[in-house]
């Protein structure tokens, strides 16, 4: 749609008109926001058309240096949830009183590390100092290298669009000297491959041992996998059906929200193993809801809270570390079972066309840089097959 913009307008306000204006995921469209509140200071009075090169790098730049990065400022509480059982309040009345959503304040009341503001909302509403209810952790870092390009990709967007409005004659983003060094992906190795496969065969906490192995085995992000309902598996047909994602929204708390996928649905072939996985975790979370009787809310999740509500992704990183503490594992995170998965389907068989749907990556340029450019098919059962053949050979 053609629209007549002043040229002399600022970046400020022309990010305002790209923003009404651009069709964007509500978490994209919220991280977007989030960016700009630093992006806005360091070039925002500038006119469009006088941002040049250098002025995207002296504030990518910027970004590298100490103390810019506050989500490391976090809290945590053991005294919370007796504080609140002494006082008779309820998590649903603190969060109402101190204007915390439920689920936020769910986590602070269980031990998770909370955001300081959320700490001192929850604080006060309580009358009582921060302090003495959170042990507060303070951090001085810069932001990471993929965080930085995440702020020249929205910064360049802006530009793209600016060229199209003929507000300048070149995207001053695309053309910055400044080097982003991308973090090295982490993954496991073969033999802590196999290592992990034994210490999960003996694994008791079934919500745990379910998560990990779905990291493992299925190729799902974080998201995808806490947004799993049982709906969406087919035992018998071994298909886990991936449309949805579980996230949490600033201000909304956790909502449901469709992949990013182009089609709107992925469908992953389980290996036997996970199958099997799956089914014991299903057994498990019926004795648990049945053995509760209070499940509330959306109780069809595969993995929940005592009460029955959906567990927020974030947990995964908790679960995942008391893990490898009780079995003096190394530390680990989803995204390296991921890339684990995709580096062993790699080695075992050739087809991009087959990685872009177990990925769910839409392009063969983002495959490239995040697998190194080896795509591979056929390899569910392969997978499982070749990892199961190395422990015999242990």
């Amino acid at each position: 749609m053609n629209r007549t913009i002043n040229p002399e307008i600022t970046f400020e306000k022309y990010s305002k008109v790209f923003m009404a204006n651009s069709q964007l995921e509500k978490k994209t469209l919220v991280s977007y926001e989030s960016m700009l509140k630093k992006i806005i200071p360091a070039i925002g009075n500038m006119k469009v058309k006088d941002i040049a090169p250098s002025h995207v790098s002296e504030f990518l730049q910027s970004l590298g240096e100490s103390g810019v990065c506050q989500k490391g400022d976090y809290a945590v509480s053991n005294k919370l949830k007796a504080i609140t059982q002494q006082a008779n309040i309820s998590r649903n009345e603190l969060a109402r009183i101190s204007k915390v959503s439920t689920t936020t304040t769910g986590d602070a009341i269980h031990g998770t590390k909370v955001n300081l503001v959320t700490a001192q909302k929850i604080a006060a509403a309580l009358k009582r100092k921060t302090e003495d209810i959170f042990d507060i952790h303070t951090t001085s870092l810069p932001l990471s290298p993929k965080s930085i390009q995440n702020y020249k990709r929205l910064i360049s967007s802006i530009l793209t669009s600016a060229e199209k409005d003929n507000l300048v004659c070149i995207n001053a983003a695309t053309k910055t000297n400044f080097e982003i060094n991308p973090k090295e992906r982490s993954f496991l190795n073969i033999d802590e491959v196999i290592l992990l496969r034994e210490l999960l065969s003996r694994e008791t906490d079934s919500p745990t041992k379910t998560l990990i192995m779905l990291g493992l085995h299925s190729n799902m992000n974080r998201s995808e996998i806490f947004g799993l309902s049982w709906d969406k598996i087919d035992f018998e047909k071994r298909m886990i059906i991936i449309n949805q994602t579980l996230q949490c929204l600033p201000k909304e708390g956790l909502k449901l929200l469709p992949i990013k996928a182009n089609n709107r649905i992925r469908i992953i072939h389980m290996t036997e193993l996970l199958n099997e996985i799956l089914l014991e975790h299903r057994q498990w979370w019926l004795e648990a809801k049945n053995k509760s009787g209070e499940w509330k809310g959306a109780d069809f999740f595969l993995f929940v809270r005592e009460n029955g509500t959906p567990m927020p992704p974030d947990m995964a990183s908790k679960c995942i570390l008391e893990f490898t503490r009780k079995h003096n594992f190394r530390q680990f995170t989803l995204e390296a079972l991921r890339n684990t998965y995709n580096i062993i389907i790699s080695y075992l068989d050739d087809d991009i066309e087959t990685l872009k749907k177990f990925s769910g990556q839409s392009t063969e340029k983002i495959l490239g840089s995040r697998y190194i450019n080896k795509a591979k098919r056929n390899a569910i059962k392969k997978f499982d097959d070749y990892v199961l053949s190395l422990m015999k050979e242990k």
